[in-house]
């Protein structure tokens, strides 16, 4: 008598259990989103980040993953994401957290990838880290440091004009008309969503390219431009039409007119960095004569 056999994988041929690991990534982004709810306060510019993870599916499509064991993993890349993973969850600190994802979520996909697609789609990881609320959380010191430079360079390009600048910290006086640069001026809560979409556009023209990496800090450095010009454009404005008029309209609008602004700025920076597109090969032009 025959034994009986028993079936390794369902009919479909797919190993069973293949997406245990996904959901779980899937549970730790939730329980790294809800565990401090303090973005709540200011939800309608924090939930836009989580446009990060559906960009990212986007953007690497398609992906045709290899065939894997549920639990095949890259050692050394798991490790390193549960070690941030207890660093981030003893240390209460959401930018460790999402460094413990996408380490954990690359652990998973790298083996599932052909070798020639990974240096193009590990590029993919800086949207999901950026899908996560740890600027809002955690970014307070980034905030300050850009309201103190932002208000230097402002008071700076006032006193050039000829206008009576007296600056102390984040604190400015024009023509004897006070300026506070408190941290709603900081557009520390629009900043990650003005990454995000850098990120993006840089995807799109330079993720083929190793000038992608370079252009992350120029994103840094065009988020903290827009934010300056954002600053200065309120101190005109407040000049001209009184400073509590000025503050509530940039700060209703100017967070959008500045993520329009860098948004622009990025697009001609990337086209103008972009390597010039390979012809592809083509008939022989002319005759044998």
């Amino acid at each position: 008598m025959n034994e009986p056999r028993f079936a390794t994988t369902p009919p479909t041929g797919r190993p069973p259990g293949r997406w245990q690991f996904p959901l779980f990534l899937a549970a730790l982004a939730a329980f790294i989103w809800f565990r401090d709810r303090a973005w709540y306060a200011v939800a309608a510019d924090t939930l836009p980040i989580m446009a990060g993870f559906p960009l990212m599916l986007w953007l690497g499509s398609p992906w045709h993953l290899r065939p894997a064991s549920a639990l095949t993993l890259a050692p050394r890349w798991a490790v390193m994401g549960m070690a941030l993973l207890v660093a981030g969850v003893l240390g209460d600190l959401c930018v460790v957290l999402a460094l413990a994802w996408c380490c954990l979520f690359w652990s998973w996909l790298m083996p599932r990838l052909e070798p020639a697609r990974r240096p193009v789609m590990v590029k993919l990881l800086v949207l999901a880290f950026l899908a996560f609320p740890w600027i809002t959380l955690e970014g307070e010191p980034v905030g300050f440091w850009f309201r103190l430079t932002g208000t230097q360079v402002a008071g700076g390009l006032f006193s050039a004009l000829g206008l009576d600048v007296v600056a102390n910290g984040t604190q400015l006086r024009l023509d004897g008309m006070p300026i506070d640069v408190g941290a709603a001026c900081a557009g520390l809560n629009a900043l990650q969503a003005m990454l995000l979409a850098g990120g993006v556009l840089a995807f799109l023209w330079l993720g083929e390219t190793r000038r992608y990496w370079g252009n992350l800090l120029l994103l840094v450095l065009l988020a903290w431009v827009a934010n300056t010009l954002r600053l200065i454009l309120v101190c005109a404005l407040g000049l001209s039409l009184g400073a509590e008029i000025a503050g509530g309209l940039v700060h209703v609008y100017g967070g959008w007119l500045v993520l329009l602004l860098m948004f622009m700025v990025c697009v001609a920076a990337f086209r103008w960095q972009r390597p010039p597109a390979r012809p592809r090969p083509g008939p022989l032009m002319g005759g044998a004569g």
